[in-house]
């Protein structure tokens, strides 16, 4: 059973694999051999192999080709032209040594899309030419995968007419879909198209697309520094098929600005076929200003306030509430000499799922505090960062913290019994 459910792609399992394979008939089943070694007599061989057709189209993530027409039967398939899965073993053990028996099992897999990430959508579209796997003696498998497209599917395809629109791309590609055939056929490689990069290792592909979106002014508004990121990730080891979907970054979040008050933010998304796996919406605001005197010196400041919501899936279901204040100011005297100062306190909110508690939250409040200085003397910086953090953690109090005990609940009962009159 956990053979079956090994995981090749990060979501196909070996049972939805064996699951799609045609209705097997007598000719199609493992075909074994049993022989002596013609160097070592005393080494007995054990091979197999065993080639049969895809035709399901319920696997997740995994479309097979098919070949139309079909050929007529006991016609061997092309592997070109319909997905075929074949697997070849060998199993040698010796006779007279107590040495532990070897193998070498190899799976291939030919002509199918991986689409990424069904059912949940039609994100990501990879077609394989070959997908190898090998394995010696029971250890983890090596992977050489052979990708001859790539393509956006319906969600995302307004990507690709984005970056075809802004010339960042440069032509078309197949199906409409803004990008050009791009071959992979060894590992390390890395593949880079304008703004698209596919990077194949033996642990796995990572397809990345990032485009710059044109800035936008509108009288006393302006909107820039936007731009669009997806990523994907496609594991050989195991590890779930991962989403990246980014508008701008922590790094470079979007600019905006309102008669003199400005603002910006990022939005952060990560999806696995479960679900989301990470989401993380900053927004500020604030006001700032610069001056010059005479040409001696000049500087800015800037006050601005925000909040940053997050979620994690893993590892305790964290949902995160974060509000924080910016101070920052920076002078310049002469070119030569230069003080920059950022005061920076926030609060945070926490809620998680309290380990081997199930269905029982916990919380904790955290303040953050940090003062950094830069001095800078022609050649020479001086930094200096102070910082302070406090955390509380645990839950409001109850009724039953308050009454730990039985002899406490009588006694407060007994205060506010009716008074018995005449006695």
């Amino acid at each position: 059973e956990s053979i079956l459910n090994a995981e090749l792609l990060g979501g196909i399992t070996l049972k939805d694999v064996f699951q799609g394979v045609a209705a097997m008939t007598l000719d199609k089943m493992p075909v074994f051999e049993k022989v002596l070694d013609p160097g070592d007599p005393n080494t007995v061989i054990v091979r197999f192999t065993w080639q049969v057709p895809l035709t399901s189209q319920s696997i997740p993530l995994l479309k097979p080709k098919l070949q139309t027409p079909a050929p007529p039967p006991g016609t061997p398939y092309d592997p070109t032209k319909q997905c075929v899965l074949q697997l070849t073993g060998e199993m040698r053990k010796s006779l007279t040594s107590g040495a532990p028996p070897t193998s070498l099992v190899t799976a291939e897999l030919t002509s199918f899309d991986l689409v990424l990430v069904k059912p949940a959508f039609d994100g990501v579209i990879l077609t394989f030419k070959t997908l190898k796997f090998e394995s010696r003696d029971g250890g983890a498998p090596d992977v050489t995968p052979e990708i001859i497209d790539v393509k956006f599917g319906q969600e995302l395809a307004y990507l690709a007419e984005i970056a075809k629109y802004l010339g960042a791309l440069g032509g078309g590609g197949p199906s409409g879909s803004g990008l050009a055939t791009q071959g992979v056929s060894t590992l390390e490689t890395v593949i880079e198209a304008g703004p698209l990069k596919i990077d194949v290792t033996g642990q796995g592909i990572t397809a990345s697309l990032t485009i710059a979106l044109p800035d936008i002014a509108i009288g006393v508004f302006s909107l820039k520094n936007m731009s669009i990121y997806a990523g994907l990730t496609l594991p050989f080891t195991g590890d779930p098929v991962t989403l990246d979907f980014w508008f701008c970054s922590r790094e470079r979040p979007f600019e905006l600005l309102v008669m003199g008050f400005g603002g910006g933010g990022y939005v952060l998304m990560t999806f696995d076929a479960k679900g989301i796996v990470m989401l993380e919406i900053s927004l500020e605001f604030g006001a700032g200003t610069s001056f010059s005197l005479g040409g001696l010196a000049s500087g800015s400041v800037e006050i601005k306030g925000g909040f940053i919501v997050r979620y994690d899936r893993e590892p305790e279901n964290k949902m995160s509430f974060t509000i924080f204040i910016r101070l920052a100011g920076c002078l310049e005297i002469l070119g030569l000499i230069s003080v920059s100062l950022t005061f920076y306190i926030a609060l945070t909110y926490e809620t998680f799922d309290k380990p081997g508690l199930p269905g029982q939250k916990g919380d904790k409040l955290t303040g953050t505090a940090t003062l950094t200085i830069e001095i800078e003397l022609v050649f020479f910086t001086i930094p200096v960062k102070l910082s302070v953090k406090k955390e509380l953690a645990g839950e409001d109090p109850r009724f039953k913290h308050l009454m730990p005990v039985q002899a406490d609940w009588n006694e407060y009962c007994q205060a506010f019994a009716p008074a018995q009159l005449g006695a």
